[in-house]
């Protein structure tokens, strides 16, 4: 019962969700379901669905059942807190991405464009710059699935590499590393 201070008190969000892509990371996909069945209950009401949700979601689409993902994603209704509607956006457009449903992949990277300049003032620079590299990377990769060029390819998995400050810099680098 590490995770609260007080016996009585709620599982914290930003916590939970660490623990979630930590074990995510280590490919422990048994272990965080089992996570996630015995500790959501402790997560408070005010963002209890959206955190479990969310993290079916990134689970279900770590072990490349997009469709589960998806559903989870969908199963969303309204996120209370503006900083978790950046990870929800980006999962859904990796998604959207894997199930090559490519207009709402271009819907969705018009609406996250549009989020995201809209929040800019509320976000650190380099976290601004973290999302902002993605989506750049992310829209160049999806117009290059519709080409197959593999020189362009390399060209953007190595401006990738190049660039640290990347959400979700490692699946963008297993998009465009095609062999």
């Amino acid at each position: 019962k590490l995770y609260s201070p007080v016996s009585e008190d709620h599982f914290e969000e930003t916590m939970f969700a660490n623990i979630v892509n930590l074990g995510l990371t280590l490919k422990e996909y048994s272990w965080v379901e089992n996570f996630i069945e015995e500790f959501s209950s402790k997560l408070s009401p005010v963002n209890k669905d959206t955190i479990i949700n969310y993290s079916c979601a990134k689970l279900n689409f770590e072990m490349n059942n997009f469709n589960e993902s998806l559903k989870h994603l969908n199963s969303i209704s309204k996120i209370k807190h503006r900083e978790l509607k950046f990870p929800v956006r980006t999962l859904t457009l990796m998604t959207l991405y894997e199930l090559d449903s490519m207009t709402q992949v271009f819907y969705n990277i018009d609406s996250f464009r549009h989020f995201l300049t809209k929040n800019k003032n509320v976000l650190i620079p380099e976290r601004y710059e973290r999302i902002s590299n993605f989506l750049k990377s992310f829209t160049k990769l999806t117009r290059l699935k519709e080409k197959m060029n593999l020189t362009d390819f390399k060209n953007l998995s190595e401006e990738i590499r190049n660039n640290t400050n990347t959400m979700e810099r490692n699946w963008l680098l297993r998009k465009t590393d095609l062999k």
